[in-house]
């Protein structure tokens, strides 16, 4: 089958992330496809074929009337940019499935968790932002969401990544008196490349602690890594953190936490991600917003255990405590608790990370995401 891919920016990033991946491992199923885009600077890999589109192309109806695929997978978000174009496919008979992310936030009404992380300090900038987003997600929505709703009834399937994040967007179309659009919401979760290779021989693992990031982007909350360890006193474990500004955070902990064994590296080459996380135990991110966090599910395939904050991904890579804690809330005392209860878990001989590595490698293999994907198209 013919199958189109949407994504407004393609970028070789992208290629290592679900979109790539996901193309990648239609086209291994034997599907022709053909990735559209505004933005790349990739060329033809893998069987997938790559087309960079204008804007006035994107909405054009013969433009799509003269493309052969029957069915288009678009990463909308729910956004209304693609309003017009999701319209245009609808009329033209071809099957429209929308990817979104997993967040809870998509439609009013906001999911509970979701005024959470702003106003969390006594800052004024934190409260005046706090303000903004009681306005945002009280009144513009209401407006917004029957714009989005309309997106959805003319989807044939929606894909979601966790499945807390289904059921707050069902939840959210409940609230509209919607509920027949519910059964279009799939779970599928984001498909993982890094880890999927035979361990044996690895060198055991280390009481290592390791956080990844661009510390610079506020929902990855370096401020709260920063107040978490400044007052930790592990001397059995080690730290290290991963990303741009991983330098500046390590000189404000031990600034704070001299005796704190600590390390940072800027910048680590992608595929050389695997063989740090294959040194340690936990992955530690108190994020304060995010989707389907890459870094974790990467993590997990490489059997390390996961202390994070209660995010909808986060909640379902725990698997209720069995791979890992998400704190009761966003409060940094409480995200230090998830971490020590993870340090505990360890030094009882809780986890066992070569089978936890296994199940999770299997649940986001790219070919089983893939073949769900390819189920899906088939029952429309």
């Amino acid at each position: 089958m013919t199958i189109a891919l949407f994504i407004n920016n393609f970028t070789n990033i992208e290629k290592d992330k679900d979109p790539g991946v996901i193309a990648e491992s239609l086209v291994k199923l034997g599907q022709e496809i053909t990735l559209y885009c505004l933005k790349t600077d990739v060329t033809d890999w893998a069987g997938v074929k790559i087309k960079t589109i204008t804007l006035a192309e994107l909405n054009s109806p013969d433009f799509w009337a003269q493309e052969a695929a029957p069915v288009l997978i678009i990463y909308s978000w729910l956004s209304l940019r693609y309003s017009r174009l999701i319209k245009i496919l609808e009329q033209l008979n071809k099957k429209i499935i929308l990817k979104l992310d997993s967040d809870g936030h998509l439609i009013y009404p906001l999911a509970p968790s979701y005024l959470r992380v702003f106003g969390i300090t006594s800052s004024l900038q934190d409260r005046l932002i706090h303000l903004a987003r009681l306005i945002q997600w009280t009144f513009l929505p209401k407006i917004i969401s029957r714009k989005k709703i309309k997106q959805i009834t003319k989807a044939a399937a929606l894909i979601i990544e966790s499945p807390l994040a289904q059921k707050n967007l069902q939840q959210s179309l409940i609230y509209w008196r919607r509920e027949d659009l519910a059964e279009k919401i799939v779970f599928i979760p984001n498909p993982v490349t890094t880890g999927n290779k035979d361990s044996s021989g690895d060198k055991p693992r280390e009481n290592l602690i390791i956080s990844i990031g661009r510390w610079s982007d506020r929902r990855k909350n370096g401020a709260g890594i920063v107040k978490v360890l400044s007052t930790l006193s592990v001397p059995n474990w080690k730290f290290l953190l991963i990303g741009a500004g991983s330098k500046k955070l390590k000189e404000k902990i031990n600034k704070k936490n001299p005796t704190l064994k600590i390390n940072s590296l800027e910048a680590v080459p992608r595929v050389e991600i695997p063989d740090y996380l294959k040194r340690g135990k936990i992955f530690f991110a108190p994020s304060l917003a995010d989707s389907f966090n890459l870094a974790a599910a990467e993590a997990l395939s490489c059997g390390l255990s996961l202390a994070v904050t209660p995010l909808e991904s986060f909640i379902y890579f725990t698997a209720n405590g069995h791979c890992g804690t998400a704190a009761k809330n966003f409060k940094v005392k409480n995200i230090g608790s998830a971490l020590k209860t993870e340090m505990a878990k360890w030094e009882n001989n809780y986890y066992r990370p070569e089978e936890s590595a296994a199940n999770w490698q299997k649940e986001l293999n790219p070919e089983k995401v893939g073949r769900q994907i390819s189920e899906l198209i088939a029952s429309l």
